[in-house]
């Protein structure tokens, strides 16, 4: 009763302080995107306000406007279609959609509020709902390691507010994931103690949702947190890591079977496709070890306002990926070594907190991070609010004390940082600010094509740096006055008022988290929405071009002059070459330079001319008839027309098409497309490099061709799932049914 009384308080706490972050966007009044960057960094979205000044609230998370928006958008109406989005049909000359690596459309949070709600609101409470079950499993965690309920509420609403998600904001499925750790780490702490098999089932439950809502970099991070937790076991509970090995083991098993279908897709679309490695040099890695570590005060290294020492390592933000405020990094800091010798739950918790940040800064300094990315720094997070908790709560025990030396070197470090760093903003910064500027506008020059790389945007970026690193910076000035009340609070004598003094100290502590997430997550006018989704001039005028299934190549144009920047087309149901992906298929937009010579018209019905001024439509050059199909023999246009077509169907009238010919399809060759003969599939066939001829068949009464698309395992991965359904069943009912069965027997004899 009193666990449920804790839960109902902090879940009252949690949806109340994101009533004051995120306001009326709670009810749809406002949208959490970053809607501003259209007008200020793309020409042709100007008309959605004309007195831009080119200078966005937040321009790092540009992929969330560029991406993430357009792409969620055409998903839900997919959905509330009927038809499950598996096929993009617009970007890239058509591409996998749900497999992709960071669309996050089989999130079981999205789902739900897109099945319930408005699109706004719903894309809204996906964001808002994450971050509260977020904070949730964090409380529950730190409730059962016994912490106190008020300072593991006021730490599990700084977990979900903290850094490590905040600063990807625009990446979804960072905190979609990880949304289900610390339930994991609840429920496979309880199978080391009891009930086995039914924890073990919950976590193949949880594990399952995590791979729906991640992509495969993400399902990466639940073997390194399975690591840790065995890492701790062997350490610290060595006659029971057979026992940790098979619950971590089964789970990940049973999870992997229940997200089956999206999974397949997921490796299929993997091996299909061209990745990018991230380069990254030894001094890049070298430096990611120090940032990352200057968390405790990151406004030292720029924030997402000015210039970002961290963009040295081609990793915005190092800096702020640990901030999780001043008290929780020193307490964590100091918790390694104070709590190094407890043993049982407690103690498997310390060893398995050291081992979250230990993977985290073994991945950002290593050529790991080229794989595995800073993204995984909730893992560090998870160990720095659960080292914290734990040593907070031996300090009110008053099984621990810092020595007043420790807490005076503490004041001392963070004091040299903060008054060193305003000192060097006031009085040097100025004197270095023009080469600063050149030197930034040369490295500008030669990423030209980025619409980050405005130079009205860096200018105010350089000009406004004093005002973020400095204690011009109210969240600086905070963090020293929680400094102090955490100093006062650990150095008391007085056992009835250190609890109460901690907790002031952590709810001050708390603030500049708070405020940061204030700061950077996006909240804009809802009517700015209503006029990206209306369009402007520009995008009329392609829309009116490209009917009936027409395609436009900007593939050769700077993004912030295109029409349809990125994946932008999506949003507007219009076929285009170039898209945006961290995994891209082999199609028109990447064609190989040493591949068979494409034929003039293959390519897009229409070109752009890229001169012009912001607010006008942009001149058309048309290159093709119909480009999406071919005649193979000829490579002319075919005599086909686009009759219907949605994300996995496509329709065409082939009733003046010569039944001898065979039709070349243009758009991105990919398996599990087919042509629907009466009852049967028939698989298109691989043409060239990246297009597929379709078979003649078509149906002789009104010379239609279907062709649907369908991932290629989807039929397997179906019984798997149901496989992986009857397991977790079992696990979490077999042994009570076992149970009962007995009890029933022993009744039975008795009677007899």
């Amino acid at each position: 009763m009193n666990q449920l009384k804790s839960i109902s308080w902090f879940l009252l706490a949690s949806v109340a302080i994101s009533a004051v972050i995120y306001g009326s966007a709670m009810w749809g009044d406002r949208m959490l995107a970053p809607l501003d960057i259209g007008p200020d960094l793309f020409k042709n979205f100007r008309y959605m306000d004309p007195r831009a000044d080119g200078i966005p609230d937040n321009h790092y998370i540009i992929d969330q406007f560029t991406y993430d928006l357009p792409l969620q958008y055409a998903i839900y109406q997919a959905y509330h279609a009927g038809e499950i989005p598996w096929w993009d049909p617009y970007t890239y000359g058509g591409r996998p959609l749900l497999a992709d690596a960071h669309v996050n459309g089989t999130d079981p949070v999205r789902l739900l509020c897109y099945a319930v709600l408005p699109f706004e609101v719903a894309y809204n409470w996906n964001l808002i709902l994450r971050g509260i079950l977020t904070g949730l499993g964090m409380f529950l965690l730190l409730r059962a390691f016994k912490v106190n309920g008020v300072v593991a509420g006021i730490l599990a609403i700084t977990y979900q507010y903290a850094g490590w998600f905040t600063m990807y904001w625009g990446h979804p499925w960072i905190q979609g994931s990880f949304l289900y750790f610390p339930f994991l780490w609840v429920v496979w702490m309880r199978s080391m103690q009891r009930e086995m098999w039914f924890n073990m089932g919950l976590g193949g439950l949880l594990c399952g949702l995590v791979f729906y809502a991640g992509n495969l970099q993400s399902h990466m991070y639940l073997p390194l947190f399975a690591i840790s937790f065995l890492g701790a076991a062997l350490v610290k509970a060595p006659r029971q890591f057979q026992r940790a090995f098979l619950v971590t083991a089964f789970s990940g098993l049973m999870g992997a079977l229940l997200a089956s279908p999206v999974l397949a897709n997921q490796i299929e679309f993997f091996l299909h496709s061209e990745r990018n490695i991230m380069s990254s040099g030894t001094f890049d890695r070298l430096l990611a070890l120090p940032l990352s570590l200057s968390s405790y005060y990151p406004w030292m290294c720029g924030t997402f306002k000015t210039l970002d020492i961290g963009g040295m390592t081609k990793m915005n933000g190092m800096s702020f990926q640990l901030f999780c405020g001043i008290g929780c990094s020193c307490l964590a800091l100091w918790g390694v070594w104070a709590l190094r010798r407890e043993k049982g739950a407690i103690g498997m918790a310390v060893c398995q907190s050291l081992f979250l940040i230990a993977i985290y800064l073994c991945v950002v300094s290593t050529p790991l991070v080229a794989y595995l990315y800073s993204r995984c720094s909730p893992l560090a997070g998870m160990g720095l609010v659960v080292l914290a908790a734990l040593t907070t709560q031996a300090i009110i025990d008053r099984r621990v004390q810092p020595q007043a030396w420790l807490v005076r070197l503490i004041i001392g470090v963070v004091f040299v940082t903060s008054i060193g760093t305003s000192a060097l903003t006031w009085w040097v910064y100025p004197i270095f600010k023009v080469k600063v500027e050149k030197m930034v506008i040369e490295v500008d020059r030669k990423r030209s094509a980025k619409p980050t790389s405005s130079p009205i945007l860096r200018k105010h970026q350089i000009d406004g740096f004093p005002q973020e690193v400095s204690l011009l910076n109210p969240e600086t000035a905070t963090t020293l006055v929680a400094l102090l009340l955490f100093a006062f609070a650990l150095t008391r004598k007085d056992d009835k008022h250190v609890q109460t003094s901690l907790v002031l100290a952590f709810l001050v502590g708390a603030l500049p988290v708070l405020n940061f997430h204030f700061r950077f997550r996006p909240s804009q006018s809802m009517s700015l929405w209503h006029q990206l989704v209306a369009g402007g001039p520009a995008q009329h005028e392609a829309e009116e071009r490209l009917k009936g299934g027409l395609r436009l190549d900007e593939s050769a144009m700077k993004a912030g002059d295109a029409i349809f920047p990125f994946a932008t087309a999506a949003m507007y149901g219009v076929h285009v070459v170039q898209g945006y992906s961290a995994m891209q298929p082999c199609s028109l937009y990447n064609y190989p330079h040493d591949a068979a010579h494409i034929l003039d018209g293959w390519r897009a019905d229409y070109v752009v001319d890229p001169t012009g001024e912001a607010g006008q439509v942009p001149s058309f050059r048309k290159q093709s008839d119909l480009a999406r199909f071919r005649i193979l023999s000829t490579g002319n246009p075919a005599s086909v027309r686009v009759s219907e077509e949605s994300y996995n169907r496509l329709t065409l009238d082939a009733s003046s098409l010569p039944h001898e010919e065979t039709l070349v399809r243009t758009d991105t060759y990919y398996p599990g497309w087919f042509v629907r003969n009466g009852d049967s599939k028939v698989n298109l066939e691989k043409q060239g490099t990246c297009f597929s001829t379709i078979p003649q068949l078509r149906e002789i009464s009104d010379g239609k061709i279907k062709l649907e698309y369908q991932p290629s395992y989807l039929s397997i991965t179906y019984p798997c799932s149901m496989i992986g359904m009857l397991f977790v069943a079992a696990s979490l009912f077999g042994d009570k049914l076992l149970r009962f069965c007995r009890g029933f027997g022993k009744l039975k004899t008795q009677e007899l």
